[in-house]
């Protein structure tokens, strides 16, 4: 959310108290980062896996997990995390989501309401859920939102 007086064109929005998910444009304004009281950037980009251009992204399990917990740590010491990708709304808005289920004990599908309630453009992929799931043996308790019957 754009804090009054900000300019329109700072795109980077606050999903809690201490982190924030943007884009890359939001990641090279540093000036800007420093009015909203940005302490860290964090590229989530580096924690997915690409075969070949963007065909057949996936979420390095192993990263996206430290990810997740290095946010909820920083989060626990009052840091200021804005999390970034390309255009902010898919891996970016993937790594919140994990850290917020981790930080509220909440599945992934109540979680990604949150995020979307703060990121309006976020987007829930399902089988990103599904490799996450299987990896770490968690029980699959996400659903594609919407689809609740």
């Amino acid at each position: 959310m754009i804090s009054a007086g900000m300019p329109s064109y700072m795109e980077m929005e606050w999903i809690d108290e201490t982190v924030a998910i943007g884009s890359w444009v939001d990641h090279r304004r540093h000036g800007l980062q420093k009015l909203q009281g940005i302490d860290l950037s964090m590229n989530a980009r580096s924690l997915f896996d690409e075969r070949f251009f963007f065909v057949g992204r996936r979420p390095n399990t192993t990263r996206v997990i430290r990810a997740a917990e290095l946010l909820l740590e920083l989060s626990n010491k009052g840091v200021k995390v804005m999390v970034h990708c390309y255009h902010g709304r898919d891996r970016s808005a993937f790594v919140v989501m994990v850290y917020l289920s981790k930080k509220l004990g909440l599945n992934y599908t109540e979680v990604f309401d949150i995020v979307r309630q703060g990121r309006p453009r976020a987007k829930f992929h399902q089988d990103w859920v599904d490799i996450l799931t299987a990896e770490i043996n968690e029980p699959l308790n996400a659903v594609i939102p919407g689809s609740e019957q």
